[in-house]
């Protein structure tokens, strides 16, 4: 079986990488599931990266 997404599967990340799923795993809700702030963050964040 061929894997397009290698990314989701090789073992060495960038420390930039890292450091933004910590952040996200520390400071966001989930997004689309609520009004509170840490969902809307989520929120924003995934439309500004849909958008780029």
């Amino acid at each position: 079986m061929i894997y397009f997404d290698n990314s989701a599967t090789t073992k060495n990340k960038p420390a930039e990488v890292i450091d933004a799923v910590v952040n996200a795993l520390k400071n966001f809700g989930n997004s689309s599931r609520g009004v509170h702030e840490e969902s809307l963050s989520a929120d924003r964040i995934v439309f500004e990266t849909r958008k780029k």
